[in-house]
């Protein structure tokens, strides 16, 4: 009976452990409006929760050493399946507080993943980026901005963090702390 207990006890800690995929991200871009065009470049880490499916990032700012919280949360999970291979595509339309349309999307084909878990799971290593977007300054001047990038699952933080039982804010509490000891702040 203590045997059965046991593992019983053990096999509900292993299903209620948190499972999450940490993706490295990049993003180049162009933003149009107010007579001038520039170029901008976005960097770091996106979150997938594997037990919902929801997204949540930090975006770094490598030249002032800062870094944010990303809110994805308005992105929603879909599979789009061809006849050889199943997508995963995160996707949203929507308007913000200064964004008047916001159109995003990433797009992956699922392939067999280990990322220190006993499952394996069937998600992208890589994902393309792509967004569009019309907003307004500071100054009430609108901005056209395109967005595209990839994404990389990074799977040494994946394992570490799901070595560690980490849920998604845990993980992200987990990558701010690396990047404070890499000498970033939070941005104001």
């Amino acid at each position: 009976m203590k045997t059965l207990l046991i593992a019983l006890s053990l096999s509900l800690c292993l299903c209620a452990r948190a499972q999450v995929a940490i993706y490295k991200y990049t993003e180049t871009g162009t933003v149009t409006g107010n007579f001038q065009t520039f170029r901008v470049l976005y960097t770091g880490y996106v979150i997938l929760d594997l037990n919902t499916g929801g997204l949540s990032g930090i975006q770094t700012f490598p030249s002032s050493r800062e870094y944010a919280d990303l809110d994805l949360s308005p992105l929603i999970l879909s599979t789009v399946r061809s006849r050889t291979v199943n997508f995963s595509l995160f996707h949203d339309a929507y308007t913000g507080t200064n964004s008047f349309v916001v159109f995003s999307w990433f797009k992956g084909i699922n392939s067999r993943v280990e990322i220190g878990d006993a499952t394996s799971w069937l998600i992208p290593r890589t994902l393309s980026m792509t967004e569009r977007w019309v907003y307004s300054t500071d100054s009430g001047e609108e901005q056209f901005e395109e967005d595209s990038g990839i994404m990389v699952i990074d799977y040494k933080d994946s394992i570490v963090s799901n070595h560690a039982g980490d849920d998604a804010i845990a993980a992200a509490d987990r990558l701010k702390a690396y990047l404070q000891s890499r000498g970033y702040t939070e941005s104001p």
